[in-house]
Order: structure tokens, then C-alpha cells, then sequence
């Protein structure tokens, strides 16, 4: 059974671009293939992270936005000071 991600209402990435990412392409896969039957966040999340939020919540503090950081999985599941993580 596949664990679900949500994301909090913290509004910094795009939702419908996770859930656009997460959904394969019509033509990604060979007919019958099967969908992963867990989700790893360094296989499946973390790219889709990349592309659309480190630059804003990513590993340089300078340049991070809301003192949220992404790129690392502690830190995106990690209880944040306004509210609940934003990767539960």
C-alpha cells in the first residue's frame, strides 16, 4: 500500500505540481507495468522537489524562503515552529 504525502498548507510549492510529477505520463510506462508499492522520498519525492522548490527552500540559507528547507528529509518531515511539518 502506498504511504501518502501531504503537504501542509504552507503554500510555497505548487500542490498540483507534486501530485502532476507523482502521476506517470501516459507513455512513461510499458502497459501492465505496476506502480511502486511504497513511495521513498529519495526516489520519488526528492526529484520532483528539485525541480520545482530548492531554489527557494533548498540547501543555501541565504536564499531560503518561510525558513523552510526541503532538500533533506529531516528537515521536510520535521515539525515546524508555525505549524506541522510540511512533508507528513
Amino acid at each position: 500500500m502506498l504511504r501518502p504525502v501531504i503537504l501542509s498548507a504552507v503554500g510555497l510549492c505548487s500542490v498540483a505540481a507534486l501530485f502532476a510529477q507523482l502521476r506517470p505520463a501516459p507513455s512513461s510506462k510499458p502497459a501492465g507495468a505496476k506502480a511502486p508499492s511504497t513511495l521513498s522520498f529519495n526516489e520519488h519525492i526528492q526529484p520532483i522537489l528539485a525541480d520545482n522548490c530548492y531554489a527557494c527552500h533548498g540547501l543555501d540559507s541565504g536564499s531560503r524562503k518561510a525558513e523552510l528547507r526541503l532538500d533533506r528529509f529531516e528537515h521536510a518531515t520535521a515539525k515546524r515552529k508555525d505549524g506541522p511539518p510540511a512533508i507528513i
